[in-house]
Order: structure tokens, then C-alpha cells, then sequence
């Protein structure tokens, strides 16, 4: 997707815009005026010599028709250049007017392949892609021009990652993404960002938001995450996991320090918690999807601030004997949608709100064999692998 310029129509060339000054009513063709190979003096000398039955008053003007061919040539020439210089210098202004960046944040990788991207080491933009692709359609279809930027939970690299990295403490995961998005704003200094995190990565992004709200005060002028202009969040246990068949089967069987982040009465929990709700809709920017349907993130601990609950239930067997729904709403193009028109900055059409009845949603394609907080949606074709954090791919 990255170099389709939806955003920025690329210009005409001049040929299909621009009159024909080469035409032969103006005497002189732009082919042999602009030639390096064909004197400019011989064009006008082979323009001239036509037929006896060429009546044209430049034709028999001698000197003077020569001279005003001569004119149309270089005001022909002049014309060309001016045009070529503004076509470029307007697309590169609107290009280097576009300061957006999305942040992508997947959740956990359970264990080796987990989803079709949790083995050796990971790669943070391949994986966000297919994680975020019905999402990142939806925008495309909105023509919102933006540049891209995927989460890494190495400290140490902002392409790679492994999966004990996403088994670290939220609060080491949150001082990694301070990092890229300190990076970005080296980069560009006019950057503003919005977070999209599914189930722990928007976990990791709540996390963040809180921790420089507390550093810069309930009403920051300053800091990061003053320049945040909106924290998206999926199936994200923002209230932590409470117990349940499900999540302790899943804690039980993956451990590491992450779960002590997601338990309820966990410091990293409490700070999401002590935020008032005013608080996350006037500074935080914070919207929360969650899904009845999901068995691994209940509804009730994944909503906060400015909420929309949804039932999708359409989704494959992937916990022994039943369907998680973890991650259904990843690949509902309907809410996606929605959730560009209305959460994501830039697009003006929007479509009606969802509601909590059950909403259309697309089967995924294939499921992940494993159960975790991190069900990856079926690839999507994409290019290179490129790192997140302090490479930004532009989208436009």
C-alpha cells in the first residue's frame, strides 16, 4: 500500500494538459525546439521551407516570421518549465505537509508459532500488517495519507522481536514505545500520532499514555503525549484479565511476567484504572473496541472511555474444543470502517455507528492454532519487511 498515492494525485504529464505549442499552426515544434541532437536554427529553417501552397502569413513573412516563430518557441519553453516546477513543488508540499503517523501495536506472541508470524525472530512490520490489514483497507479506502509505524518489543531493535520479548513486563514494553515515538519526533518535528493497539499491545499503549500523564500532570501542554491525537484499542484487557476458564488456561499455560501486568489488582492496571474517564476522552484521546463474543478479554474488562461493544461471533475453533472470538473484530470490515470514519483523524465519510447487536463481520481465513491475547488475522501481501519505530513508511 505504501506508494499508492491515494492522498496525492499524481499530475498530468504536461503533454496531456499543456496546448500544443508544437503544433503546426505555431510554426515550431517543441520535439525539435527542446532536441539536444537537432540545431534549434535548422528546425525553424525546415518549418519554414514549406510548399507554394502554404499561405499562412508566418510562412511569407521572411524575418519577421522567423523572429515570431522564435517567440512562440521560447514562450512555449518558458510555459513547459513553469509548469513542470509548480506540478513538483505543489505534490511535494502536500506530501511534506502530511505529519500523521500511525503506530501499530500487535498483542502477544503465546509461543512459537502461535499466529503465522510468532517464530524465531519476528518481523515487527510484516506482523502488524496482517494483524491491522482489514483496518489499514479501511483507510486506504478513506484516502487518508499517513506514514506507518510498527511496534517492536525489543528494546534493542525496532524491526525484530521474539516471542519471550512479548512476555516482558507491560511497563518495559511502554518504555519501548516511548522510544520509537521519540524517535519519530527527531525525526519530523511536527509529528503527531495516533496508536492502534489489539488485546496487549493496546495494553502497552494505555500504559504509556498514563505514564506520561503522570510525568507531565492531568492537563499536559508538553510531552509526547501531548501531540497523540487518538489511542485505539481491540480486545485490549485494559481493566486486567479477572479469572475464567479461559484466561486461566491461558495464563496457566504461558506464565511470564506479562500476566502479573494484566492481573487486576497489578500496579500497571491500577494507573490505567485511576484515570478518570474525563480524563482519557479529553487528553488520553482513548477509544475502546470490545466483543461480548470474546472468551479470552470479556467485554466488561476491555471497555473504557469512549467505548463500542460488539458481538462478533464469527470466528474458528482455536481453544481445544471452542472459539476465543479473540481478535473476530480485527477482521469485521464494517467496524473498521467505522472506526476510521469516526476515531482515526482525516477521513470525513462515515457510515452508521455499530451497535451491540451482532455485527457483520468477515470469518477470518484462517485461525492460529494456539490460543493468546494475539490472534493474528491471515497474512496479507506486503512488501519488503520494514522496521518500526524510527522508520516510518509513508502511506499515501
Amino acid at each position: 500500500m505504501a506508494g499508492d498515492h491515494h492522498g496525492i494525485p499524481s499530475p498530468p504529464s504536461p503533454s496531456s494538459r499543456v496546448p500544443a505549442c508544437g503544433s503546426r499552426r505555431g510554426g515550431v515544434s517543441a520535439r525539435a525546439a527542446f532536441s539536444p541532437s537537432i540545431p534549434f536554427r535548422w528546425s525553424l529553417r525546415s518549418k519554414s521551407n514549406h510548399t507554394s501552397n502554404d499561405r499562412s502569413p508566418l510562412s511569407q513573412s521572411g524575418v519577421g516570421g522567423e523572429r515570431t516563430r522564435t517567440r512562440v518557441a521560447l514562450l512555449c519553453a518558458l510555459f513547459l518549465a513553469l509548469y513542470t516546477v509548480t506540478s513538483v513543488s505543489a505534490r511535494n508540499t502536500a506530501q511534506s505537509s502530511n505529519h500523521l503517523y500511525i503506530m501499530y501495536l500487535p498483542g502477544l506472541c503465546a509461543w512459537q508459532h502461535s499466529d503465522p508470524y510468532c517464530y524465531g525472530q519476528v518481523n515487527a512490520a510484516n506482523r502488524a500488517r496482517a494483524t491491522f490489514g482489514t483496518l489499514r483497507a479501511a483507510m486506504d479506502r478513506q484516502h487518508l495519507v499517513r506514514h506507518e509505524l510498527y511496534f517492536s518489543y525489543n528494546p534493542s531493535s525496532a524491526a525484530h522481536y521474539t516471542v519471550n520479548d512479548t512476555h516482558q513486563t507491560v511497563a518495559r514494553a511502554a518504555s519501548v514505545l516511548e522510544k520509537g515515538l521519540r524517535t519519530a519526533v527527531q525525526e519530523d518535528s511536527q509529528a503527531s500520532f495516533v496508536l492502534i493497539g489489539h488485546s496487549l499491545g493496546g495494553v502497552v499503549a494505555a500504559s504509556w499514555a498514563v505514564s506520561d500523564g503522570r510525568q507531565y500532570g492531568l492537563n499536559p501542554s508538553s510531552g509526547l503525549l501531548s501531540r497523540v491525537r487518538s489511542i485505539i484499542t481491540f480486545d485490549s484487557p485494559l481493566r486486567g484479565i479477572r479469572p475464567g476458564l479461559a484466561s486461566n488456561l491461558v495464563t496457566r499455560a504461558f506464565g511470564g511476567a506479562v500476566w502479573y501486568s494484566l492481573q487486576p489488582d497489578s500496579e500497571t492496571i491500577k494507573e490505567i484504572e485511576f484515570f478518570p474517564t474525563s480524563w482519557w476522552r479529553s487528553h488520553g484521546h482513548l477509544h475502546t473496541v470490545a466483543n461480548t463474543a470474546d472468551r479470552i478479554v470479556p467485554a466488561s474488562e476491555s471497555e473504557l472511555a469512549d467505548s463500542h461493544v460488539v458481538h462478533d461471533a464469527s470466528c474458528a475453533r482455536d481453544l481445544i474444543v471452542i472459539s476465543s472470538c479473540h481478535g473476530a473484530v480485527l477482521s469485521d470490515a464494517p467496524l473498521n470502517n467505522w472506526v476510521v470514519c469516526h476515531w482515526v483523524p482525516g477521513p470525513s465519510s462515515c457510515r452508521p455507528a455499530p451497535t451491540a447487536t451482532p455485527t457483520p463481520s468477515a470469518t477470518p481465513a484462517a485461525s492460529p492454532t494456539a490460543t493468546a491475547p494475539s490472534i493474528t488475522p491471515p497474512p496479507i501481501p506486503s512488501s519488503t519487511p520494514i522496521g518500526g519505530g524510527p522508520t516510518a513508511t509513508p502511506v499515501t
